[in-house]
């Protein structure tokens, strides 16, 4: 969102692999918090965009600092295999992904 500009809830939810209506309570708390808001569009009213206000700017600033999924903050489980089983590794999990996508249209 930071990047793209508000998204409309639906987008939101797709990217983050969520059904609607959890992407439903989840923004309605945040949104209450005063992390989001939402923007209604001109052209359809019945349409609306959620974007980060300042505040949600700042709070995504702290959690980013503190680089919360830094290997360094929980480490390395992959340590254990080498470069060439990693590489190895990452393309057999991208051929599943792709094929999941295909089965399941994502």
């Amino acid at each position: 969102m930071r990047r793209r500009g508000g998204l409309p809830l639906s987008v939101a939810a797709e990217d983050l692999d969520w059904d609607r209506p959890t992407m439903t309570v989840v923004a309605a708390a945040c949104l209450r918090a005063g992390w989001l808001r939402r923007k209604r569009q001109a052209r359809d009213r019945r349409s609306a965009r959620i974007e980060l206000t300042g505040m949600g700017e700042e709070l995504l600033d702290r959690i980013e600092a503190t680089k919360p999924f830094a290997v360094e903050s929980f480490g390395d489980p992959f340590d254990v295999i080498g470069t060439d089983e990693r590489i190895a590794m990452l393309r057999l999990l991208d051929r599943v992904a792709r094929r999941a996508a295909d089965l399941w249209r994502r």
